[in-house]
């Protein structure tokens, strides 16, 4: 059987890494504010009150109003929602759809793998937001709009990773076995093959979370993403560029909420992969 380290094994961080540590606290409580922005969000992310707009930090509003009045917290928890939605979903489109191809790519080889390889070389041959805002095009702006758009960005990169990873485990003797028993095509990918993969694609699908919530920001920045009056945390963003001088926490406050989940999705890939890099657990 194959070296590699089970998928499943990954799950087990080292908690004694402090990075690890605050990645997994950093995600899990951006996952709970999401699952629970409606008990911890103190007031509608929604509503207007023109009689507070743009007032500033206080013990009434803790990150201050926007220029229509909402609070910012309670909308820079709801963005949570927005972000992760998103970010996850974008990532499980290109993956399924990129480790599908990747893998009947990397094990079939001959012309489909060609037609595969020049096709990524092509979509990966254009900047990560260029191709995003290219899709988005042609669909229109909105969340499910960038979905989607973030999705195909990411079915090259899938593609690229699960062909090399399975071209690698092809090449071990226990496959050949495997072959000369019988098995079939589809048995052999999805028994033997793709078990032995996951562990790759989990780390880089961490990672990748933080790039397509990032990008997602820059979309909706552009007003390609998400649309007023979603709590958009590249929304409030755009928003509060204008008052950036005299009023600097509608921007500053959801830059640093971007910051702080894309660095605790990033730590996270990180441990992920420390830990199954075998010239670091011996």
């Amino acid at each position: 059987m194959t070296t590699h380290k089970s998928w499943f094994a990954i799950i087990r961080l080292n908690f004694s890494d402090t990075g690890s540590i605050i990645g997994v606290g950093i995600v899990g409580l951006i996952v709970l504010l999401a699952i629970c922005a409606p008990l911890v969000a103190p007031y509608d992310p929604y509503l207007h009150d023109t009689i507070i707009r743009m007032q500033p930090p206080s013990a009434e509003h803790w990150f201050g109003t926007d220029q229509f009045g909402r609070d910012i917290l309670s909308r820079l928890v709801y963005g949570t929602r927005i972000s992760l939605y998103v970010g996850i979903v974008s990532v499980i489109i290109g993956g399924v759809i990129g480790t599908a191809i990747g893998l009947a790519a990397g094990y079939f080889r001959g012309w489909f793998d060609s037609i595969v390889g020049w096709f990524t070389d092509v979509m990966m041959s254009f900047p990560t937001e260029v191709l995003a805002i290219i899709v988005i095009i042609g669909l229109g702006a909105s969340s499910t709009s960038a979905v989607i758009a973030i999705g195909v960005v990411f079915i090259s990169r899938y593609i690229r990773l699960i062909r090399a990873a399975t071209m690698t485990i092809t090449s071990h003797a226990y496959i050949d076995a495997v072959n000369v028993i019988g098995q079939s095509h589809i048995k052999i990918m999805l028994r033997h093959i793709l078990p032995n993969i996951m562990s790759d694609t989990i780390i880089m699908t961490s990672l990748w979370i933080a790039t397509a919530i990032r990008t997602e920001t820059v979309l909706s920045f552009l007003g390609l993403g998400a649309q007023p009056p979603e709590p958009s945390w590249g929304v409030m963003i755009r928003d509060g560029l204008g008052s950036l001088i005299f009023a600097p926490w509608l921007a500053i406050v959801p830059g640093i909420a971007i910051f702080i989940t894309v660095l605790g999705f990033n730590l996270l890939g990180d441990s992920f992969r420390d830990y199954t890099d075998p010239k670091l657990n011996r």
